[in-house]
């Protein structure tokens, strides 16, 4: 827990920039230039108050964002926009169903059909548009190495394309990424909980915790290749 605490007393986490009721991750790697000078690199898992882009902090390694592409945010908005079509048609269906029979008869079963249709139409449309919207976060994506060598996601990570939504988002990668870009070496990383527990539980504040075997593990035998 030494390079967490040496963290959190450094840093002025307990502001307004990062309120404890937010909790993520966050994650700090020391490593050290080709004269020998140690630098300390500090991450937030995600986005940071709505932000990927924060100063200070280990950059994202996508650049298809909401900040640097209206694309992102037109697609994100019909994703969005598409789930609570779905949800507005399943809300109605279970209303309709509930009536007594009496009232609706053997008319309503047209209308639940169609209700159905709609809510079946809207979640496919749904995932077409996230299907697409992953597809083109994952070939912005560019990973960097301890060799100097640029890889997409695709090809850095053991999962290929089958590689799930916000890899390359956590703070494991994202740190790794900033060393190998100045061409630090990493010597010591850590990446722990800061803040209030998630809903689901599992996560306690200034406790540390491996990298995420879903996302972050598949990537780290390329980057630290070289190191």
């Amino acid at each position: 827990m030494l390079q967490e605490e040496r963290f959190l007393a450094s840093t002025k986490l307990r502001s307004a920039e990062f309120p404890r009721q937010q909790g993520q991750m966050l994650g700090v790697l020391l490593a050290r230039d080709a004269q020998g000078q140690q630098h300390t690199l500090k991450a937030f898992s995600g986005q940071m108050n709505g932000a990927w882009m924060v100063h200070g902090w280990a950059e994202p390694l996508s650049t298809l964002r909401h900040d640097t592409h209206a694309a992102y945010t037109l697609a994100f908005a019909r994703v969005v926009q598409l789930g609570e079509e779905a949800a507005a048609a399943q809300a109605q269906a279970r209303a309709l169903s509930g009536e007594p029979r009496l009232h609706k008869g053997w008319e309503a079963e047209p209308q639940l059909a169609a209700l159905e249709e709609r809510r079946v139409k809207a979640r496919r449309g749904q995932r077409a548009v996230s299907q697409a919207l992953l597809a083109r976060i994952r070939e912005s994506t560019v990973v960097t190495n301890f060799r100097g060598e640029h890889a997409s996601l695709q090809d850095a990570s053991l999962l290929g394309a089958s590689s799930p939504g916000g890899t390359g988002d956590c703070c494991a990668t994202k740190l790794l990424n900033a060393a190998a870009k100045v061409g630090w070496k990493p010597e010591s990383l850590s990446e722990f909980w800061f803040g209030s527990a998630p809903p689901a539980g599992g996560r306690t504040h200034a406790q540390s915790y491996p990298a995420c075997a879903s996302r972050c593990q598949p990537l780290l035998g390329y980057m630290l290749c070289g190191s």
